[in-house]
């Protein structure tokens, strides 16, 4: 069985970020506020955009907020998620020199917190959507090594399915949707997808 990633709903790794512990400037509130709110517009890659919010405004917000934020002196690694994650979005929008920039923050964010699975996460989620199955799957095997005995996010679970989709594990991408519906306490819609 083959599962086209087209007809997944991907999620949104900012989902998993701590926002209090990234020392944003505030006249960045607006910007950070647009990307919590408008993440379902670029956590994946759109081939006809018509969301009416333009795809120009949505890169443009999120170049504001990926240069105010890379600006900042001392980046921890909650800072260095976040800007993997804005440069992993701004790579979906089609701009494709934040590909590596995305590599680069998330592999940042391993030197400072290791045994963090969200890097992994995050990281294995930039490969999977940039069509790189095997890697992605190394990562995210690798991000389940670190898996914390509690508070794993759901969202990790449906990521990872998604992965597993694209690399044609059917199998494991419905015992990870059944993860991501299990910490949930409800049927999620990656696992009626799959």
């Amino acid at each position: 069985l083959i599962f086209p990633l087209a007809a997944q709903k991907t999620q949104a790794n900012i989902n998993a970020i701590d926002f209090t512990k990234v020392n944003y400037p505030k006249q960045l509130q607006p910007q950070v506020d647009f990307l919590r709110s408008n993440d379902g517009l670029y956590n994946h890659w759109v081939h006809d955009w018509s969301d009416k919010t333009s795809k120009n405004t949505a890169v443009e917000n999120l170049t504001i907020l990926y240069n105010g934020v890379d600006k900042l002196p001392a980046k921890n690694a909650e800072t260095e998620l976040l800007l993997g994650d804005v440069a992993h979005y701004l790579y979906n929008m089609e701009v494709d020199e934040y590909y590596q920039k995305a590599v680069d923050h998330y592999l940042q964010a391993k030197a400072l917190a290791p045994e963090d699975y969200r890097l992994y996460w995050f990281l294995g989620n930039h490969y999977a959507l940039s069509a790189n199955q095997v890697l992605s799957i190394q990562t995210f095997q690798t991000a389940m090594k670190y898996l914390p005995k509690r508070s794993v996010h759901e969202l990790f679970w449906a990521d990872y399915s998604v992965a597993c989709t694209d690399a044609s594990m059917p199998g494991t991408a419905r015992y990870a949707a059944h993860q991501s519906s299990i910490i949930a306490g409800k049927m999620t819609y990656i696992e009626e997808q799959i």
